[in-house]
């Protein structure tokens, strides 16, 4: 993949800075990017797996009220994770191993840990692939990420039906500034991808509200209601369903590798994840 130069990170804060990267390219099943400072990293990532083990479930499936606006909503209200949720993909960092009991559920939000152990770091993520997804709309979730060296937060949508396509509404590299930088990119089946970077606050701060606005004539990105980025190449702009993905990762390419400041036990908490028609 093509990486380009963190220098036009040196922004005022708060808002936008458009920097694009079209063409880049990545081996199937690696979601590579920045080293120390956060560049533009278009992330080809998940290998359809088998899970090798599942969340504690047990809760409600998400199914909104007919009155509901929504075609998904999980508030995570319960103290168990819907089977709504598994894991159908391996992804993110460098990890030693999944654990589905990283994900729980508790005080009406989504907690995803990672843990270091004798053998390395472990992780979980869970996905809709196969119990939901949807072809356009509005995908929107209310996050607070952690902080810390090579931990990588990531909220997005893979294609499942064997073309490649991805939008990832939010990635944050969580170590030092990296905080405060959101990437939101687009993704295609020939592994072209453009990418957006947004200067903003310490997103490990608080909880903010991650958005995608995606349409068959453009993709609008927005962070706490603010559009940041909108990309309008109708001929690139994925049209196969993506089911909800919410993973933390540890280490990689992307963020860089952890080291010994990286908290044990660093928690992604999730409030909601909505989804509109």
């Amino acid at each position: 993949m093509s990486r380009r130069s963190a220098a036009a990170l040196a922004v005022t804060a708060s808002i936008a800075i458009v920097l694009a990267a079209v063409g880049g390219s990545a081996a199937l099943g690696e979601r590579p990017g920045p080293s120390a400072h956060p560049t533009i990293a278009p992330s080809f990532a998940a290998v359809a797996t088998p899970a090798t083990g599942a969340p504690i479930l047990g809760g409600p499936t998400p199914t909104p009220a007919s009155s509901s606006p929504y075609t998904f909503d999980d508030e995570f209200d319960g103290t168990s994770l819907s089977p709504i949720w598994q894991r159908d993909f391996s992804c993110c960092g460098d990890l030693a191993g999944f654990d589905p009991s990283l994900a729980t559920v508790a005080n009406g939000d989504l907690s995803l840990s990672v843990v270091q152990r004798d053998d390395g770091w472990y992780a979980y993520l869970i996905d809709t692939k196969g119990r939901f997804s949807q072809l356009y709309g509005t995908f929107e979730a209310r996050i607070k990420i952690p902080s810390g060296d090579g931990l990588w937060p990531a909220f997005w949508g893979y294609s499942t039906d064997g073309r490649q396509a991805e939008i990832d509404t939010m990635e944050v590299c969580g170590g030092g500034a990296g905080a405060s930088v959101l990437h939101n990119s687009v993704h295609w089946s020939d592994r072209g991808s453009a990418s957006h970077l947004t200067r903003t606050v310490d997103l490990s701060q608080d909880f903010h509200v991650y958005a995608v606005d995606w349409q068959p004539d453009h993709i609008t990105f927005s962070l706490d209601g603010r559009a940041l980025w909108t990309f309008t190449d109708t001929s690139q702009i994925p049209s196969v369903p993506m089911p909800v993905i919410l993973d933390l990762g540890v280490g990689g390419r992307f963020c860089g590798p952890a080291d010994s400041t990286t908290p044990n036990g660093a928690q992604m908490l999730v409030d909601w994840v909505r989804v509109l028609p």
